[in-house]
């Protein structure tokens, strides 16, 4: 979608980004979904046109992730017998129209369940912060001298206008249901 609209507003390509091209990134994330389960993911798979030449490689790209993940992750298991690291959750103030954005992150305490399996899962060195506040600009950060991670509201917004904007049926498009 973040293609889609910067073909549309003219935007350039920006190669030296310290990430990688959202086209690339997206067909690699539908790789992967397909490695994990091809039956699971077919539809995904034929809705994003992935190559089938390329499906039949996506097992193996998958395997590769995801022993490389285990491997880095390992050391960091949670044992049952270990105490779970606090993760504390703020939900700071927004304004103007991210303060919509802020309300729907509350009442459906999304950072709860991610603050939640973080502890589970993980032996984290020290406590932290997962936070939501205004920015100012679209990112999310680790700032190490706080232990804190900053999810930006902008950035929020920012995925939710791809959605409607750029979407497989952009919201003007939408068929809507007829009282």
């Amino acid at each position: 979608m973040a293609d889609r609209r910067d073909k549309k507003e003219g935007d350039p390509v920006p190669y030296y980004d310290e990430h990688g091209l959202n086209l690339l990134r997206a067909y690699q994330i539908v790789c992967y979904m397909v490695g994990f389960d091809s039956d699971k993911f077919k539809d995904l798979a034929a809705e994003t046109k992935l190559p089938k030449s390329r499906q039949d490689s996506c097992e193996r790209d998958y395997s590769k992730a995801s022993d490389s993940w285990g491997m880095v992750l390992e050391p960091h298991l949670r044992a049952p017998d270990q105490p779970k690291t606090k993760i504390d959750v703020i939900y700071g103030e927004a304004k103007g129209k991210l303060e919509t954005i802020a309300q729907a992150a509350r009442s459906i305490m999304l950072l709860e369940p991610v603050a939640q399996l973080a502890a589970d899962r993980l032996a984290w060195p020290v406590p932290f912060t997962l936070e939501m506040q205004s920015c100012g600009y679209l990112n999310a950060a680790w700032v190490s001298s706080t232990h804190k991670l900053t999810l930006c509201y902008e950035l929020a917004a920012d995925f939710a206008e791809l959605y409607r904007s750029y979407g497989a049926a952009p919201a003007d498009r939408r068929k809507r249901k007829s009282k």
